[in-house]
């Protein structure tokens, strides 16, 4: 079997080039991971504060409808307007995530084809 030597630093440099981006890309992962935690904190904050408008909101909407319907029935049709709320905010959620699944899977489907190409050209140089 014969060595070509010329061939070593072409074998190197490609390999420093490939964990450099690797390592950017890594970088780039744990800066968006912080900043989806303090969104997310963010989030759960604002859900509290919308937790306690809703309730003030229900108290004042309950208080007008037993005005015309008795408190069973005004109760009753809060609920079910809640309830009608809610099944249509799940299943757009549920939408948006399926999208996001699916990106996410293009993006490691690509990310996979470019360390699998660079394995190839790192064997082609060796």
């Amino acid at each position: 079997m014969s060595s070509r030597s010329g061939d070593r630093p072409a074998v190197a440099d490609a390999g420093g080039v490939i964990r450099e981006e690797f390592e950017a890309l890594r970088g780039e992962l744990a800066r968006s991971a912080r900043q989806a935690g303090a969104g997310a904190g963010l989030v759960a904050a604002a859900g509290a504060c919308g937790a306690l408008s809703l309730a003030a909101g229900h108290g004042a909407a309950l208080a007008a409808l037993e005005r015309v319907l008795p408190r069973p029935l005004a109760a009753g049709a809060l609920a079910g307007v809640y309830a009608a709320g809610a099944a249509a905010l799940a299943l757009e959620g549920r939408r948006r995530l399926r999208d996001v699944s699916a990106s996410v899977e293009s993006v490691a489907d690509t990310a996979g084809d470019v360390a699998s190409a660079a394995g190839e050209a790192l064997g082609a140089l060796r």
